[in-house]
């Protein structure tokens, strides 16, 4: 994770982001359609990045796929916001992951909110 000012433009963190992966697939909006970035991040972080203009007829799967992941990070984000107490990176990361076990348990019926 990696936070940053309000007026950073994420494709400049980007590469940051993809080499704490172990490579694989990324999912982005039209902001990242860039072939520089997109080859740097396959070259150097063996990472993948498709947008809605690369799917072509699977743009729909991959919006739907984004739209998905959003409205996850909306119900954490609604539901936990006012309640992270942290006082480390360290910290404020497991909280998060215990968070979204919280939440996954709960959408999986497994507990109760």
């Amino acid at each position: 994770m990696l936070l940053t000012p309000a007026n950073t433009d994420d494709r400049d963190v980007a590469p940051a982001l993809a080499w704490a992966t172990d490579g694989g697939l990324c999912l982005a909006d039209w902001g990242y359609r860039s072939k520089d970035l997109q080859d740097l991040l396959i070259k150097e972080a063996d990472l993948l990045l498709i947008t809605t203009a690369d799917g072509g007829d699977k743009r729909g799967l991959i919006s739907s796929l984004r739209e998905s992941v959003e409205t996850t990070f909306s119900q954490l984000w609604n539901r936990f916001v006012d309640r992270v107490f942290s006082r480390s990176w360290n910290g404020l990361w497991n909280t998060i992951k215990l968070k979204m076990l919280h939440l996954n348990l709960c959408l999986n019926n497994i507990i109760e909110a």
